[in-house]
């Protein structure tokens, strides 16, 4: 019999608790128990809380237990026994001691007095369970958990096992506080945790929580390059949100707004909510369009507005430069007296003055006694700052006045036909 003795204890008024008695067969045959308290009852604050003994044959080496419980009402130490027959021939009844005090007993509550939810996106929700300890010796007894501090949203208690609880030495309960925010950016609350620890019997837990707010990133320079006056390019951005909440798009431009030569000519962005943490979801697309009309160097800014609290203007700079050919010719080629029958050339160089390509088409020649008879131009692109070459022949038939043109067609934006004059004399016969 382990133990015959058994002390229930510190329990305050108006609990419980429990201890039991091991009764163990040690002989080679069978042990037959019988009533226990049969002859000397059990009195309160004690009773039986469980009983594998009574009326029971325990087998060789095998046992069972008889689990005590104790309920004072009062203060007071308590004392009783209650006997256990058996067919035992050396100890037919052995007697068995309870004991146990009612008294209220040092309890001290261990529990996290502040948490930080962080930051946590609108329209969801996180949870944090605290955790109620009893570092003492005695029961740790709860009243209504807050109930004198109630919590308000976007805070919530969903679960709790402390409130009206009484929880033994190191032993805990615990206490789920939901964090939803619906609006707003910073919150605060708190509740009160009261017990009997006679140290600080009511403790104010405080509750923290700061809605996340989006973050824009994009690009922040879009360079399109040289483009030919005349034409124009497109460029497409995307505009992300990298924060761990929502992110609102306002009207892209609406302080600043992108001038011609660029446009803004698909705009996905404004208006919208970029989620967090959603991969393509979480980004919309913008694309711009630069088409200069004349020559020289652009640049703009656009802006856009969004919630993130750190960047609510953020700029987006846009540059290019307008670019094209500008030909260069002689304004006139002189041939000078020249017999009838025979033929003189001279070269002439083509230039190109602008920042592009000059495209030249074909060459032709207007007018009699003039022709072209060496072509380095036609159909040919010239780059900028050179040149391409042709010579041009002079034929008089005939004493005289001859007068010609040379017609040059190229993508000049300026003078897309390009000309100069050709004059020459026919010498009269001596």
């Amino acid at each position: 019999m382990t133990p015959t003795a058994l002390d229930l204890g510190a329990i305050p008024p108006g609990f419980s608790g429990t201890a039991f008695f091991l009764v163990r067969n040690n002989a080679q045959v069978e042990l037959a128990i019988g009533q226990a308290a049969g002859v000397d009852a059990l009195d309160a604050p004690f009773s039986f809380d469980a009983d594998t003994c009574s009326g029971q044959v325990l087998a060789p080496f095998a046992s069972c237990a008889i689990t005590i419980a104790f309920s004072p009402l009062t203060e007071a130490e308590f004392l009783d026994t209650f006997d256990l027959p058996s067919n035992d021939p050396e100890e037919p009844t052995i007697s068995l001691t309870v004991s146990g005090r009612s008294t209220d007993v040092p309890s001290d509550l261990d529990i996290r007095s502040a948490w930080d939810f962080g930051e946590q996106p609108l329209n969801s929700e996180t949870t944090y369970s605290f955790r109620a300890i009893n570092l003492g010796t005695g029961i740790l007894v709860f009243g209504d958990i807050g109930v004198a501090d109630p919590v308000e949203p976007p805070f919530e208690i969903v679960d709790e096992t402390c409130s009206n609880s009484g929880v033994l030495p190191l032993e805990e309960c615990s206490i789920t506080v939901v964090y939803a925010p619906v609006s707003g950016t910073e919150h605060m609350d708190s509740f009160e945790v009261s017990s009997n620890d006679p140290l600080e019997p009511v403790v104010t837990v405080q509750l923290a929580g700061k809605v996340a707010q989006g973050e824009i990133e994009f690009s922040p320079l879009v360079p399109f390059g040289e483009i030919p006056v005349g034409g124009g390019r497109g460029v497409g951005i995307g505009v992300r949100n990298v924060g761990g909440g929502f992110l609102e798009i306002g009207n892209l431009g609406a302080t600043d707004p992108l001038e011609p030569p660029f446009e803004v000519n698909i705009d996905e962005c404004s208006g919208q909510t970029l989620p967090p943490n959603a991969g393509d979801d979480s980004t919309c697309r913008l694309n711009m369009a630069f088409t200069p009309s004349a020559v020289g160097e652009f640049e703009d800014t656009l802006s856009i507005p969004s919630s993130d609290p750190d960047r609510p203007n953020a700029t987006l700079t846009v540059t290019g430069a307008g670019v094209a050919p500008s030909i260069k010719t002689p304004p006139l080629l002189l041939f000078g007296l020249q017999p009838p029958g025979s033929e003189t050339t001279k070269t002439v160089r083509v230039g190109n003055d602008g920042n592009a390509p000059l495209e030249i088409g074909t060459v032709s020649s207007v007018g009699p006694a003039f022709a072209v008879v060496t072509d380095d131009c036609s159909n040919s692109s010239v780059l900028p700052q050179t040149t391409c070459v042709m010579e041009i022949a002079f034929s008089p038939g005939a004493a005289g006045i001859f007068r010609g043109r040379i017609d040059i067609p190229s993508n000049d934006p300026v003078t897309p036909t390009a000309r100069f004059f050709t004059l020459g004399r026919g010498a009269p016969s001596e």
